[in-house]
């Protein structure tokens, strides 16, 4: 099924005008842009309009709190293990360190056995291993934000989308598609929620996929942590249009063709995001929910009419 999206909101719209954003509130969502710059403009600044739109909409950002706080839980056991893991290290070089040495001559012996002895040796020691955790322990929050993060936002990330897009179009599409189908209830907002956080583990499982083959970058000199930060903020933030998509109830079909035709917006959406994702533990926690409402805009902001075209093929009539 290719239902016809609309040229601006992207739901479901055959009959133009659109039903959905006929009342559009947002100015930068008044015209579908197309072109290559425009393209480039809208992915390049996609990310910090999300931003903006978090911390200007009510009622959006408590809904981010309890994955956060789970998120942030996972990871804190995580670095309190590799912390623990590090000073058995120390302890243990420690110990070995105070077993009698046995080198020729005897002076030299005993000089290397003051050096282990010193309490200045073990401080540095120390300090390697805990610098060493903390880089282990930025790798780890990459992999916990961008993939553990990701799939517990979806059903959270999905009310913050419809709270937004109200103040986008003056009424939330998705709960008037919904009102329209009779899809309310109990029954429908489980079944609804479920669809969601399927969306998001699909999306967390692409950009697990992304960081297992970006893996090896981290062992390049000098650059490999920052090359794969940047990975994983590409691969996160084009895994979070996947959430606008199902919203507006695209086909697979429709997906890959809008990302192909607006290539330069999702590379440059992507980019974008990867550098965000470098700033050390700040940067992930705010780049999922940032970039989720980034991708949302830059849906909208972005011309749809070819996916429209999919849908007036001789099978769809």
């Amino acid at each position: 099924m290719n239902p016809s999206p609309c040229p601006r909101c992207g739901y479901p719209a055959p009959n133009e005008p659109c039903a959905h954003c006929s009342r559009v509130v947002e100015p930068s969502l008044a015209e579908p842009r197309s072109g290559a710059r425009a393209e480039l403009a809208a992915g390049a600044a996609a990310l910090l309009r999300g931003l903006d739109f978090l911390g200007g909409t009510r009622g959006t950002k408590r809904w981010l709190v309890p994955p956060l706080l789970v998120t942030g839980l996972i990871f804190g056991l995580v670095t309190f293990g590799l912390i623990e893991l590090v000073g058995g290290w120390v302890e243990a070089l420690r110990a070995h360190g105070d077993a009698e040495l046995v080198f020729r001559p005897q002076w030299f012996a005993d000089a290397v056995q003051a050096v282990i002895s010193s309490a200045v040796l073990w401080w540095f020691v120390s300090l390697g291993g805990f610098a060493l955790a903390t880089v282990v322990a930025f790798v780890v929050a990459l992999w916990t934000f961008s993939i553990v993060y990701e799939a517990l936002c979806g059903p959270f990330l999905d009310v913050v989308h419809g709270r937004i897009e109200r103040r986008w179009f003056g009424a939330d599409p998705r709960a008037t598609l919904d009102d329209a189908r009779g899809a309310r209830g109990p029954r429908a907002f489980v079944l609804r929620n479920l669809a969601t956080a399927w969306t998001s583990l699909k999306a967390s499982l692409f950009a697990a996929a992304v960081l297992l083959l970006a893996f090896p970058v981290q062992f390049v000199p000098l650059v490999g942590g920052f090359l794969f930060a940047l990975a994983a903020g590409f691969a996160t933030a084009v895994s979070l249009l996947d959430i606008p998509f199902s919203r507006r109830e695209w086909s697979l079909r429709q997906r890959f063709a809008f990302v192909r035709e607006h290539k330069l917006a999702v590379i440059a959406f992507g980019c974008v995001a990867g550098l965000v994702f470098v700033v050390p533990f700040l940067g992930p926690i705010v780049c999922v929910p940032a970039a989720s409402v980034g991708g949302a805009w830059l849906v909208c902001r972005l011309d749809k009419k070819g996916l429209r075209a999919l849908d007036r093929s001789p099978r769809a009539n």
